[in-house]
C-alpha cells in the first residue's frame, strides 16, 4: 500500500496499487464522505456483487479479523468493509468518488425540497 494524503480534507489514506482499493481511518472516511462534487451526471463503476460480497481480512490487525460489510448513507450502492477491532475503513476502487459524486438535478431537487 501507498500512502496518499488526499489535500482537501486532510485525509491520508492508504491506496493499493494492484486494486485500486483504499483502506483509512473511519474519522478520515467522514471527512472525506462530507465532500461533495457536483457532476453533470453521475457514472458509478463500483465493483461487481462477488466482489462486494467477498469476506475481506483486516490488513492492519495482527489478526486479522473479517470485516464487516456497511452501507453507504450518502450512496447505498456503495458497501465497504469496516473492521471490528481497530474500525478502519475498506473502500474498494471508485467507492470513495462514487460516495462523493452529486448529480447536478440531484442536487438541486434536495435544494428546491429543503425550500418548500
Amino acid at each position: 500500500m501507498q500512502d496518499v494524503f488526499l489535500g482537501g480534507r486532510h485525509a491520508t489514506v492508504g491506496a493499493c496499487p494492484v486494486c485500486g482499493g483504499q483502506w483509512m481511518r473511519e474519522s478520515d472516511l467522514e471527512r472525506l464522505a462530507e465532500v461533495v462534487e457536483p457532476v453533470l451526471v453521475e457514472w458509478r463503476r463500483l465493483p461487481g456483487e462477488d466482489q462486494q460480497r467477498a469476506v475481506l481480512r483486516c490488513p492492519a490487525c495482527e489478526a486479522a479479523p473479517a470485516m464487516t460489510k456497511l452501507y453507504s448513507e450518502r450512496d447505498p450502492r456503495v458497501v465497504f468493509d469496516q473492521c471490528p477491532e481497530c474500525g478502519g475503513v475498506w473502500l474498494d476502487t471508485n467507492e470513495l468518488r462514487a460516495i462523493q459524486q452529486e448529480s447536478l438535478l440531484r442536487l438541486l431537487a434536495g435544494f428546491v425540497s429543503r425550500q418548500a
